[in-house]
């Protein structure tokens, strides 16, 4: 792969990654507790609630990059339609299988559930509370519209900035 075309999937999966946090964040304002991804991502390097968040942020990201990779070489080439279709398409098949197989693997294997430090989150992530399928999967869209978005805009968005004087 060219430079270029890792450096846009890193830029990319970092701000999908940051759309998709902070959709879960916004939670609060529904007086729902937010769902922490980064610390249950974090759990499996440590024990430690602080350094968890810190290294599941990076953990988030890297996923982020990778989603944002399987977006371009395999979801975006093979689906037909706009940005926002392909995106939010990608977010919904991904949010689906978060809820059948990733967060009852995730309660399984997490240290958080094991030593009773979070609840286990089952399938659909009932666990975490009744709210969280619904907020996983607006955050989930929010990730594949970004996603969609920016790599639908091609290398030129990334290109050095010139200004046009009239």
């Amino acid at each position: 792969m060219q430079t270029p075309y890792v450096r846009r999937i890193v830029w990319i999966g970092g701000l999908a990654s940051l759309v998709f946090s902070i959709v879960l964040h916004l939670s609060m304002l529904w007086e729902v507790p937010p769902l922490n991804m980064a610390l249950w991502d974090g759990s499996f390097l440590t024990i430690n609630m602080g350094w968890a968040t810190f290294l599941g942020l990076g953990l988030e990201w890297l996923i982020g990059c990778l989603l944002c990779l399987a977006f371009a070489e395999l979801w975006a080439p093979n689906v037909r339609g706009s940005y926002a279709f392909k995106g939010s398409t990608f977010g919904v098949l991904w949010w689906g299988f978060m809820m059948i197989f990733g967060f009852p693997l995730l309660g399984l294997a997490s240290p958080l559930s094991r030593n009773g430090l979070a609840p286990y989150p089952g399938l659909f992530a009932l666990g975490e509370g009744p709210a969280t399928p619904i907020l996983f999967l607006l955050a989930m869209i929010g990730f594949g519209l970004v996603a969609g978005f920016f790599l639908e805009q091609g290398s030129h968005i990334w290109g050095p900035f010139h200004w046009h004087l009239s």
